[in-house]
């Protein structure tokens, strides 16, 4: 397919897929790894809001992937429900893969995949098992994210506060993203 994607262009039930995943995706990693305790989860948390909110912001992210993005922050209401749904996220990344694989146009597959990629690494990178992550850095963050979307290269380890538990978690969401393979 070619051209700009919509939401519009997908039913209801891949919508609801598309849209939760971003959220999902998120809180999927921040499980990944419980030795933080509570004070990681918060920050964790507040890491995946405040991706979220500067990536459907940002004027240099893709027009579909900001809609996606505008989706997932309109339904906070849901985001305790998708909190608990987070077993699945593999299988529903390859189902949503799939979805974008027929109904989007190559670009906009390739952002929303690594649109989710960087929210998973911001939460794994937001406050580790190692120590806080330079708070100084906030904007910075979300300016790396952008680029990576943007296309320029960059690997979750580059975050040194991304353990081991976060990282096995990044790499099975990359597989199931096929994010090697576009």
């Amino acid at each position: 397919m070619t051209g700009k994607t919509h939401l519009s262009d997908l039913s209801n039930e891949e919508r609801t897929l598309i849209v939760g995943l971003p959220y999902r995706v998120g809180m999927w990693v921040s499980q990944s790894e419980d030795d933080g305790g509570e004070s990681d989860d918060e920050r964790e948390a507040a890491a995946l809001e405040k991706t979220l909110h500067g990536l459907a912001k940002a004027e240099k992210v893709p027009v579909f992937v900001r809609e996606v993005l505008g989706e997932t922050l309109a339904h906070q209401n849901l985001w305790p429900e998708w909190a608990e749904d987070t077993f699945r996220i593999l299988p529903d990344c390859e189902r949503a893969v799939k979805i974008l694989d027929e109904k989007c146009s190559k670009s906009d597959r390739n952002n929303f995949k690594k649109a989710l990629k960087r929210i998973a690494v911001s939460v794994a990178g937001a406050y580790g098992e190692y120590g806080d992550f330079d708070g100084d850095s906030d904007k910075g963050m979300i300016g790396r994210f952008i680029s990576k979307i943007k296309g320029s290269q960059g690997k979750a380890e580059d975050f040194m506060n991304i353990s081991p538990g976060e990282e096995d978690a990044l790499r099975n969401l990359s597989a199931a993203l096929r994010t090697d393979d576009d």
